[in-house]
């Protein structure tokens, strides 16, 4: 019977921490602030792009950024984030951004998936709106 109790104990003590992870959601809320990004990939040539992102939490997002051929991109549009921590961004110019999570929202990698072909993660550097998304 004590081993039957011990071995109990260790399973609870073995599986305590990632039954705790799986309990962990995202929403709209999860992304908020400002994030930077710094990203790399082809649109008929490779191209760089640096910048920063703003979550509002609410589901409207703000990029603003240059590439590295000097070219200025601002761009507007709407996120969803799922419980399981994926989400989507549809920009105002039709482009599609795959987003994978951390549960506490300070960091994303992401993935252009309609439009130039970009990758890059992302890390929270402020809960405020260092973009100027608000007026």
């Amino acid at each position: 019977m004590r081993s039957a109790v011990m071995c109990s104990l260790a399973m609870a003590l073995i599986t305590g921490p990632a039954a705790a992870a799986s309990q962990q959601s995202c929403n709209d809320g999860t992304l908020h602030g400002s994030y930077i990004l710094s990203a790399n990939g082809m649109d008929k040539t490779p191209i760089s792009e640096a910048g920063m992102i703003f979550y509002d939490g609410s589901g409207q997002v703000s990029l603003k950024g240059k590439y590295a051929n000097n070219a200025e991109i601002s761009l507007k549009g709407k996120y969803e984030v799922a419980k399981n921590c994926r989400g989507e961004v549809t920009y105002e110019d039709g482009r599609t951004v795959t987003l994978f999570i951390a549960p506490s929202g300070d960091e994303i990698s992401w993935v252009v998936t309609s439009g130039p072909i970009l990758a890059s993660n992302s890390k929270r550097v402020s809960k405020n709106d260092l973009v100027g998304m608000k007026p």
